[in-house]
C-alpha cells in the first residue's frame, strides 16, 4: 500500500527489476575489486594462456571431476565440459524441463 503498487504482476515487475539492479551493481563492484586487486601485475599476467589453461583445469576439476567439490555426477560438468554431445544433452533436458512447466 505505501509503495502505490497496483497489483501482484506490477510488484513483480518492481521485485525483478530491484533484482537485476542489485545484481548489476554487485557485478560492477566486483570487477573494480578485482581490476584494484590485481593492479600490481603486468597487463598481460592475467590473460596469459597458461594462466588461462590452468585455471580452466581447475575449475573443470572442480565442477566434473571425481576429486572435485561437486563430484562426477554434477549437471554443470556437461554445460562446461569439452564435449559438443554433453553440451546438446544438457540443453535439450534443459528445453525439455522448460515445455513441460508450460
Amino acid at each position: 500500500q505505501k509503495l502505490k503498487l497496483r497489483d501482484y504482476s506490477h510488484f513483480t515487475v518492481v521485485f525483478f527489476a530491484c533484482i537485476i539492479g542489485v545484481s548489476l551493481v554487485a557485478a560492477a563492484l566486483l570487477f573494480s575489486c578485482d581490476k584494484y586487486n590485481n593492479r600490481h601485475l603486468p597487463r598481460g599476467y592475467v590473460r596469459d594462456e597458461s594462466f588461462v589453461e590452468k585455471d580452466n583445469k581447475l575449475a573443470l576439476g572442480a565442477l566434473g571431476g571425481n576429486s572435485g567439490a561437486l563430484g562426477g555426477n554434477s549437471a554443470y560438468s556437461f554445460l562446461i565440459g569439452k564435449s559438443w554431445v554433453g553440451r546438446i544433452i544438457a540443453v535439450v533436458t534443459v528445453a525439455v524441463q522448460l515445455a513441460m512447466l508450460f
